[in-house]
């Protein structure tokens, strides 16, 4: 008679064996055989990806143990790990590997599913500013798309060459200084792609009044004539 003594999934199977005739009986531990193989799968994308490459790594505790693969709607192939992916198309996607000894496959193979997006959004401006005014704030609106992309979630801004920074619609800008601005401003999708091409806009701050100089005759003359000069200026306006 055979009785298992012990069995993991993917490791191995212990059969202790026993033999009986007229003189009694005898037991002892058989060899141990290979179970069915096992597969874990280590690294794998998940989620919305900006990048049309991946890379796979996954094993087995079977020793001797080979691995088959396949892509969304592909054949099972034979496949080592790392595996590395590239040229994926936009959209949704879907890897399966199982291990595979003695004829066995893994009946549970691992899977990872995941979504390429390498379209960039897009960014328009809702405000237009003139190019000079006396106002130190600033208003800003703006609307973004992503179009067969993953979508437009975020905004992110800078003005005068600094950092980006989340920001949503509307901005308003306040406490400018005279001189020179520059507003730019791009979407940001659920992959993480950016607008490559932010619009901006740019106008001048004004808010210093010139002033006026005149020079004339004497509050009394007996003049009939007058000569009046006048002299503006505009400071660092």
């Amino acid at each position: 008679t055979y009785a298992v003594t012990s069995a993991d999934r993917g490791g191995t199977l212990r059969v202790r064996q026993t033999a009986t005739n007229a003189a009694g009986s005898a037991t002892r531990e058989s060899a141990a055989y290979a179970g069915m193989p096992a597969t874990t799968l280590g690294t794998a994308p998940s989620g919305i990806v900006s990048s049309a490459s991946a890379t796979f790594t996954f094993s087995t505790v079977t020793t001797g143990a080979t691995f088959e693969c396949k892509l969304d709607s592909g054949a099972l192939a034979a496949c080592v790990s790392p595996l590395a992916l590239s040229g994926l198309a936009d959209g949704l996607h879907h890897f399966e590997v199982r291990a595979v000894y003695g004829g066995l496959a893994d009946t549970t193979p691992q899977t990872a599913d995941w979504t390429v997006d390498t379209t960039r959004p897009t960014t328009q401006l809702s405000t237009s500013l003139p190019p000079a005014t006396t106002s130190t704030t600033a208003t800003i609106a703006f609307i973004g798309g992503d179009p067969g992309g993953s979508g437009a979630t975020t905004f992110e801004c800078r003005i005068d060459g600094g950092a980006w920074e989340a920001c949503t619609s509307p901005v308003t800008l306040t406490d400018l200084t005279d001189g020179a601005h520059e507003f730019v401003v791009r979407s940001v999708d659920a992959a993480g792609n950016a607008d490559p091409t932010p619009p901006a806009l740019t106008w001048t701050v004004d808010a210093n009044a010139p002033t006026t100089t005149i020079d004339g005759p004497l509050a009394f003359t007996p003049e009939r004539n007058a000569s009046i000069a006048f002299v503006a200026d505009d400071g660092t306006g």
